[in-house]
């Protein structure tokens, strides 16, 4: 049983590999994303995460398990970890299945993702330490769960509105924007 999984670049792409798989455990775009699809099978199935550069040299090798707080950069996943909610909770499956089959094919979904991911951890770092975090973990837990709501009802236009408004608001709020 492979107990490593590898973050590598194939081509134009990046994949996420099991050691001793014959197939690619998930295709992306960027490192990033190849990253983060593998970090969610690690945390499934107990794996170690080896990220190798465009070269092929090894960057980092990450023990998911053990740092879990080593990938705050997603709002969302900052707030489940405040209410202590599991990795895989609804909330993290419906917005992870969002990006990857709604907001990744519109016009400008990617650099909505991207400008995300380069915002996030900034944030995240803010958030956690405010004062007052368990009132903007609220609400923003509260919107949410409205975007989640909305997905359900394949309102997916509002829900990307939320999206981009809760980062948006949080820009404003620390006077990053």
């Amino acid at each position: 049983m492979a107990k490593t999984i590898r973050v590598r670049k194939d081509g134009n792409v990046w994949i996420a590999k099991k050691d001793g798989s014959s197939r690619a455990s998930a295709i992306r775009n960027t490192q990033r994303e190849a990253y983060l699809a593998a970090r969610e099978i690690a945390l499934n199935q107990g794996l170690t995460i080896t990220v190798h550069a465009p070269n092929g040299q090894i960057q980092k090798v990450v023990h998911p398990k053990e740092n879990l707080n080593e990938d705050d950069c997603f709002i969302t996943t900052a707030c489940v970890r405040y209410y202590n909610l599991p990795d895989n909770c609804y909330q993290l499956q419906k917005l992870r299945s969002f990006r990857d089959n709604y907001l990744k094919n519109q016009k400008d979904g990617n650099d909505l993702i991207q400008q995300y991911y380069s915002v996030a951890p900034t944030l995240v770092k803010l958030l956690n330490e405010q004062t007052n975090k368990g009132n903007l973990f609220r609400e923003i837990f509260h919107q949410i769960n409205t975007a989640c709501a909305l997905i359900e009802i394949k309102e997916n236009a509002k829900a990307k509105n939320i999206y981009i408004q809760v980062v948006s608001n949080l820009l404003k709020y620390f006077q990053l924007s």
